[in-house]
């Protein structure tokens, strides 16, 4: 059979395939995470404060967690759930915010957005394995037992407001960077995944080894020889 073509029906046809290919492109809900990909479930419409969801991510009267959406909200709709209580802070692909959701916020303002999942990251999703549990870089190591982790926050958190929770588990906060949202603290190394758990924390990492100093004169005087 031979189809013949005009110049209309291969537009038309063109814009169906394309058109239906980015259908598919917004349907992948799957969520590309440092730690890997997750597919978060479809349970926005049946969430509510009463779920243990919300008991587990609330520190200070606030819940941190993560909210996809069918399709991401416009600026507008994103300043308008502000307003209401829902601040959608750090973009993560597919379709989805972390987010800071205060005790008074009408979780109904997230249907009429469109949202498709709230869910929370668990402690395993926060950091590698190596960061988690594995041996401890030597360079992380500045007291016997313990290990000095970058912990970054959904939102900007003094030390003072997340100091107790740090010190139950043994550890002390030893520096803080609120520019970037990020704290280093040293933790008793056993603790790592429970540091990782607290509600607060969006993602933890090992601290960056110390800077080398360059052989200066070694070049130098390298240069010297070629020339």
């Amino acid at each position: 059979m031979k189809f013949n073509f005009t110049r209309p029906g291969f537009l038309l046809l063109w814009v169906l395939i394309t058109g239906s290919l980015h259908a598919q492109l917004l349907t992948d809900y799957t969520l590309l995470l440092q730690t890997g990909s997750y597919l978060p479930p479809e349970n926005a419409r049946n969430i509510t404060r009463g779920n243990d969801l919300f008991n587990k991510s609330r520190f200070n009267g606030k819940n941190y967690l993560l909210i996809q959406f069918n399709s991401i909200p416009p600026f507008q709709e994103r300043e308008a759930l502000k307003l209401a209580g829902i601040e959608l802070i750090d973009y993560i692909p597919n379709h989805a915010y972390t987010a800071v959701i205060s005790g008074e916020a009408d979780l109904n303002r997230l249907n009429n957005a469109g949202a498709r999942s709230i869910f929370a990251l668990t402690a395993a999703q926060k950091g590698t394995t190596e960061v988690l549990s594995g041996p401890v870089l030597p360079h992380a190591v500045k007291q016997t037992g313990y290990a000095d982790i970058n912990i970054l926050t959904y939102e900007k958190l003094s030390a003072a407001s997340i100091n107790q929770a740090i010190n139950r588990l043994g550890g002390s906060i030893i520096e803080e960077t609120p520019v970037f949202r990020m704290l280093t603290v040293r933790i008793p190394s056993s603790k790592r995944m429970e540091l990782a758990a607290l509600p607060f924390v969006q993602s933890i990492s090992s601290i960056d080894p110390p800077n080398q100093p360059e052989n200066l004169l070694g070049r130098s005087l390298h240069r010297v020889n070629v020339l």
